[in-house]
């Protein structure tokens, strides 16, 4: 991770620290605000910070819509305590030239209860109800994913309502551990906001604001592991810890377990089943979460994901890991063909230094050849000269001959 990405998460945590500072020791209201959104999150103990990959992953960290290519929908349905019903829907997809999107709605429905006040005595039966609507934005930047949403949240009981307004905001980094495989550190501040409307019985209550701190990892093939530590506005630590094992294409199991000082602690599993028709895959997952004295909650949601095209988005300065290791693999087969290349250009340089010293040779060989044969020509020519040259006579002899003649006697017969 670089240096400005590490800053960014440090600031980045600084500030949402202070902004959840006037929240501290207020009761916590909009409880459909802590709701779950899939199984597979379920499954994982909700330790959902830095898995991205799935639309659902927004609420638990916004900059996961970063990673949505196709259309997705999801529907789940939570059989709760107390016959409470909770439905959930939610729809992303790819924008041009916006980005990705995702909006999504959550919706608890509670039955009549008897209503004790603040002096124990029981009133008449009362009914009450809450909606969230939340939609989001998730981009890629050179230095994170990063991801934004807003919620308007109306609660409703029997003689008063209030609203509010919150935001999330996350960011996501991968952080190239385990390569080729992939793991992310995520942050996200989650459900910041305020008030619009209440009455003198809403008084203390605040949104139930948190921050999480998550890890997520392909530990090896076929294992996922995620782990978040979450600070609620009064600064209490929840600890999640999920894993998610494909035993083939189609089936996934999943187990986590909940460490919390209320009643959300304890072990969770689960399992997935996804099958493609024709041009969508479909998914079910189950899951089931235990809340210490209130039981096991059990969790079915379904999800559609077009397998159409993939929607073009911007990519990161930093590649995602595979196409990193596209590109790696791509750098080292092009450096070994230029160390190919140049060997052979060494070699065909020694090759032709070769044979510029063997034609040199040659040369000086036969520079030596004509300078023999030049002084040969030289000394013959300078025999030919003396030859021609004209020889003087002998008289000496002659002069010898005469005398020899003329001293022998002359006999006469």
């Amino acid at each position: 991770m670089r240096k400005d990405s590490i800053l960014v998460f440090i600031v980045l945590i600084l500030v949402l620290y202070f902004m959840m500072l006037p929240a501290y020791g207020k009761e916590a209201g909009f409880s459909i605000l802590r709701f779950p959104s899939s199984g597979r999150a379920v499954g994982l103990g909700e330790a959902y910070v830095a898995v991205p990959g799935e639309l659902n992953n927004m609420n638990y960290n916004p900059a996961g819509l970063a990673f949505l290519e196709v259309g997705e929908f999801t529907f789940m349905h939570s059989a709760w305590l107390a016959d409470l019903s909770y439905q959930y829907v939610s729809y992303g997809n790819y924008l041009e030239g916006i980005g990705n999107v995702g909006i999504n709605l959550k919706y608890l429905g509670i039955p009549k209860f008897e209503y004790v006040d603040a002096n124990g005595e029981i009133g008449d039966k009362i009914s009450c109800s809450e909606l969230a609507i939340t939609g989001g934005l998730g981009k890629d930047f050179s230095f994170a994913y990063a991801g934004l949403n807003l919620k308007y949240i109306s609660v409703s009981y029997e003689d008063y309502s209030f609203t509010a307004l919150g935001v999330d905001i996350g960011l996501l980094k991968e952080l190239g551990l385990l390569k080729p495989r992939k793991t992310y550190i995520g942050i996200s501040a989650r459900n910041l906001g305020a008030m619009l409307s209440k009455d003198e019985n809403a008084d203390s209550i605040t949104m139930p604001m948190d921050i999480a701190i998550g890890i997520g990892a392909e530990a090896v093939n076929s294992l996922l592991c995620s782990g978040d530590v979450v600070f609620d506005r009064d600064f209490a630590m929840a600890i999640n810890i999920g894993a998610e094992y494909a035993l083939t294409e189609f089936l996934s199991l999943r187990a986590s377990y909940k460490i919390a000082k209320d009643s959300a602690a304890g072990l969770g599993a689960g399992f997935g089943i996804g099958k493609t028709i024709e041009t969508f895959l479909g998914t079910v997952d189950y899951a089931f979460a235990d809340y210490g004295d209130f039981g096991y909650n059990h969790h079915i949601s379904v999800s559609l994901k077009s397998k159409a095209a993939k929607k073009p988005r911007k990519k990161s300065v930093e590649k995602k890991e595979e196409e990193m290791t596209e590109l790696e693999l791509l750098k080292k087969q092009l450096e070994e063909m230029q160390k190919k290349m140049d060997k052979k250009e060494e070699e065909e340089e020694i090759m032709d230094l070769e044979e510029k010293k063997e034609e040199t040779e040659e040369l000086e060989e036969k520079e030596e050849e004509i300078i023999d044969l030049e002084e040969k020509k030289e000394e013959t020519e300078e025999l030919e000269e003396k030859e021609e040259e004209p020889q003087p006579e002998d008289t000496t002899e002659d002069a010898g001959e005469e005398a020899e003649l003329e001293e022998e006697p002359i006999e006469l017969e």
